[in-house]
């Protein structure tokens, strides 16, 4: 990650177990703040086999474009679907499975060994191609290699209160989506209809 991203305070710890100058086993942990979030911890290990076991958590992580834009290429690019969104987030994400080769996100991304939830709060998604803009985003998002799910999901569009929840499966739009909206006073106009 870029270094503008601002984190601060942070502490990390590396535990290594050697054997005949090999690596055995090896746990680290790190933990911080940031000006794009309230605080970050970061934990794994690994074994001799290159097997890996992390999770990260992070607490009311700010998501939104000044955030993606720095990130890597590669994983920016798996993030261009969120790329409207504005809203806050305590998100954990975990992962088991090979070590992945240096700047390979992707190997990981298709893998089955991984799975990220946020908890969204604070949130409003401001697509120019949608007539109006998705206000007061509240609601839990699960994502793996399988897909996407929202469930608990609340919004407003203009004053309409709606709540949603359902099933993207698949990463990569377009892809089979199953979704329940349920609105009050939801007005539609011709625009809305034509999405």
């Amino acid at each position: 990650l870029s270094p503008a991203l601002d984190l601060a305070e942070i502490q990390f710890t590396l535990e290594q177990t050697i054997e005949d100058d090999s690596i055995v086993h090896q746990t680290f942990a790190a933990s911080g703040v940031g000006s794009f979030l309230e605080s970050f911890y970061i934990s794994g290990e690994r074994d001799a086999d290159k097997q890996v076991a992390t999770r990260a958590s992070f607490q009311r992580l700010h998501i939104g474009p000044s955030i993606l834009n720095r990130l890597p290429e590669s994983l920016s690019a798996s993030l261009r679907a969120i790329q409207f969104l504005d809203a806050r987030a305590d998100v954990t994400v975990q992962y088991a499975g090979p070590l992945p080769e240096k700047n390979n996100l992707d190997a990981v991304v298709r893998s089955t060994d991984w799975i990220a939830k946020a908890s969204v709060s604070e949130g409003r998604y401001a697509d120019p191609r949608l007539p109006k803009s998705l206000e007061n985003l509240q609601g839990v998002v699960v994502a793996t290699s399988q897909g996407v799910q929202i469930q608990q999901g609340t919004l407003t569009i203009d004053q309409a209160r709606c709540k949603i929840d359902g099933t993207l499966h698949g990463l990569k739009w377009p892809c089979p989506t199953q979704m329940n909206i349920a609105a009050e006073n939801l007005q539609l106009e011709p625009a809305l209809l034509d999405m």
